[in-house]
């Protein structure tokens, strides 16, 4: 039987790194290469044989909902696992739509990613336990003006850039993302990233 060659696309290479350590101790598996964002992905199936792409959502240049689109569209075939820290059942139900062969939780994926990717090679779905997702509940809705901050931050834009843009203080503009950050209980700048393009805000 011929190995599974599997596509790793992540914009943080210790992730990448991490899973390819995974998964080339199962003799049926090969990774072919590890690329950093959807759009390197895109190009990397459009050139070369790939049965498996698992693919993280919040990356730079092109989304891995976005690319998923495109592959899923133009190389049927192909089987996409996604890995994201986003647990909210919001997220399958926009996954299912996007014909998504699968979704692993970051903090499982571990030991569950070889046993997906034996699923999808068979023509069947893997998503983690759907209870997973069940009990985390969506966060609390932000305001306009903290949608409005959340953009321009996860757009790159400094803490001085969002008070001229918005005609606040710095102050004002920290104080937002404080409880942005505390309303959502994410922390990190890649997590709020992820957050804002599963919600459409960028």
């Amino acid at each position: 039987m011929s190995q599974v060659k599997v596509l790793l696309v992540d914009d943080h290479e210790m992730v990448t790194q991490g899973l390819k350590m995974i998964l080339e101790v199962s003799e049926s598996i090969m990774v072919v290469e590890s690329v950093k964002n959807g759009q390197e992905a895109v190009d990397f199936a459009t050139e070369n044989h790939v049965d498996v792409v698992v693919m993280d959502i919040s990356m730079p240049v092109m989304t891995g909902l976005e690319a998923s689109k495109i592959i899923k569209r133009e190389f049927p075939a192909i089987k996409i696992l996604i890995l994201t820290t986003y647990n909210h059942r919001k997220l399958i139900h926009e996954l299912v739509e996007l014909e998504v062969d699968g979704c692993l939780l970051k903090d499982q994926s571990a030991n569950n990613l070889v046993l997906a990717i034996g699923r999808v090679m068979e023509d069947k779905s893997y998503f983690d336990d759907l209870s997973s997702f069940d009990n985390h509940p969506e966060p609390p809705r932000l305001g306009e003006r903290e949608i409005q901050v959340l953009k321009y931050y996860c757009l790159n834009k400094s803490y001085a850039e969002i008070a001229e843009e918005m005609g606040l203080s710095k102050l004002t503009i920290k104080t937002h993302l404080r409880n942005i950050r505390k309303k959502l209980n994410l922390d990190s700048a890649s997590d709020l990233i992820e957050y804002s393009v599963n919600k459409g805000i960028i």
